[in-house]
């Protein structure tokens, strides 16, 4: 799929002539050539852009930011895993967009001496949150975003089967979304690692009623509970559900609330309630 230079300025937040700065001055992407003259930038001339952008507004100059960035390259390229996910993702996406799901099957095939866990780093959870910035520029149909959204799930559903949810002897864990929340995806990747690290996983999905969370947890007696969230909310929506789930649970379980929706900031400590970051404030 390819973009104008004024599309990807608006995508990006930056202004059209910091992007040619950019190209002219560093070399950062050389887009392509319209037979008209224009330039077609394609997806991974806005992710590396973004790249750019992101860097710069955490405070590194354009030429540190790009040193950077050409440090991790090297680094990925040199790890042939991460260059076949990277050709497997953006080719198996623009089937799925043309709903050939025969053809992003056969890419997949070319990833099964992958890890799960690699798969879903660096396959089903990029694609999915590029699905989700197509979607929010208008640039998907309703068929394409539920076609592409319900391939990762089977495919990552797959996964959890495969491994028969965790040994029979694991932590027991119960996974949900957090009360209100509608999306799963995330948490059946969660869902697919924990049960890789010997956590014996109850899987609940999406749009489960508070009340028989707290139910489940006080009959089945889980070690840990993990809550995800991705779609942000008020804070103070957050805290009084985190609050009311604590009060109302007569064991003990580790208790996590994680995902993109959790607000980086603002909330605050909660007796039995990890506010998860990142998959190391879950797996450790």
């Amino acid at each position: 799929m390819g973009y104008r230079i004024k599309t990807v300025a608006e995508m990006l937040g930056v202004p059209r002539n910091t992007l040619l700065a950019w190209e002219r001055r560093y070399g950062i992407v050389q887009p392509a050539r319209q037979a008209n003259g224009y330039r077609e930038y394609s997806d991974a001339d806005v992710d590396r852009l973004r790249e750019l952008k992101n860097l710069v507004d955490s405070g590194h100059r354009v030429g540190e930011a790009i040193s950077l960035m050409q440090d991790a390259r090297a680094a990925q390229v040199s790890n042939p895993d991460a260059e076949l996910a990277e050709t497997v993702r953006g080719e198996a996406l623009d089937a799925l967009l043309r709903l050939d799901r025969r053809r992003a099957e056969e890419l997949i095939r070319r990833c099964a001496a992958m890890s799960y866990e690699r798969k879903i780093d660096r396959i089903y959870f990029p694609m999915l949150r590029r699905v989700g910035e197509l979607w929010a520029e208008d640039e998907l149909s309703v068929a394409q975003e539920h076609f592409v959204s319900n391939f990762c799930r089977e495919q990552l559903t797959a996964m959890l089967i495969s491994l028969d949810h965790g040994p029979a002897a694991g932590k027991l864990t119960l996974c949900a979304a957090f009360p209100g929340e509608l999306h799963e995806l995330a948490l059946l990747g969660i869902s697919v690692k924990l049960a890789m690290r010997n956590h014996r996983i109850v899987f609940l999905g999406a749009q489960t009623p508070l009340g028989d969370l707290i139910g489940m947890i006080n009959q089945h007696k889980p070690e840990l509970v993990c809550l995800s969230l991705t779609i942000p909310r008020a804070v103070g929506d957050i805290v009084a559900q985190a609050r009311e789930l604590v009060q109302n649970i007569r064991v003990k379980p580790r208790l996590v609330v994680g995902g993109a929706g959790l607000p980086h900031d603002d909330l605050p400590e909660i007796q039995g309630i990890t506010w998860a970051q990142s998959d190391d404030d879950l797996f450790h």
